[in-house]
């Protein structure tokens, strides 16, 4: 999302906890001064609360996987909860409700950044979004960074790096790593884009604290080639 742009697509994470640290700045900085997101966060927010208010009456046995409209949906509350809110209403309360959500939000996100603005590990690992910087290692000259995000039963790894293309018969593996173990798992080939998007199992990743790149040659052997090249522990 560019600042000039709308936040719509990222407004269900918003209310879901599920937005990394660096999209949580740029969404409550887009909302304090976009009216038309602001009524839009109202409207998401208000269809996920009937929704949970429906479920714990017992009225459906659980939520759908994908929230659909609350014009689609025929349980008898919020039919009359949508009835009942009109355009005049809706229009007197809109606004403020819009910014108690994002002053809530702000306030949450100071809580994951020092005064220095930099991202506090002990907090980050308290907090289900966690972001550190790779170091080079070795004589290459790269850097990149990596996050994990998400709770429940699984992790969601972004791995973020500008190492150069390598040659036709090697590649970039990623690896979860153990330090104090030195134990390691592979996770997945580096695209040549540099960026790559992992989905993990939670219990693997809380097994490990880091995470490492390395060039491994294309000879068709699955181990560790002792090349990395990036490295950052997140725990």
């Amino acid at each position: 999302m560019t600042e000039t742009a709308h936040c719509i697509e990222e407004l269900a994470g918003l209310l879901h906890g599920e937005l990394a640290l660096d999209e949580l700045r740029r969404v409550t900085t887009h909302l304090r001064s976009c009216e038309s997101c602001r009524r839009e966060l109202v409207e998401v927010a208000t269809g996920v609360g009937a929704l949970a208010r429906v479920e714990r009456l017992g009225l459906v046995d659980a939520m759908p996987p994908k929230l659909p409209p609350l014009a689609d949906l025929s349980v008898d509350p919020l039919a009359e909860l949508a009835e009942a809110r009109t355009r005049r209403r809706r229009a007197r309360w809109v606004v403020p409700v819009a910014a108690a959500v994002v002053a809530v939000l702000v306030a949450s996100a100071a809580i994951l950044v020092n005064r220095d603005g930099s991202s506090s590990p002990s907090r980050s690992r308290a907090n289900p979004t966690a972001e550190v910087a790779l170091q080079a290692v070795g004589a290459q000259p790269a850097r990149g960074e990596v996050s994990m995000s998400g709770t429940g039963a699984s992790r969601t790894m972004v791995v973020s790096t500008n190492l150069p293309p390598t040659k036709a018969d090697s590649f970039y593996e990623v690896w979860l790593l153990d330090t104090r173990t030195n134990g390691m798992v592979a996770v997945g080939v580096l695209p040549s884009s540099g960026t790559a998007n992992f989905t993990l199992p939670s219990h693997l990743v809380s097994r490990y604290n880091a995470v490492d790149l390395s060039l491994q040659p294309d000879n068709g052997v699955p181990t560790h080639s002792n090349q990395s090249v990036l490295r950052a522990r997140y725990a």
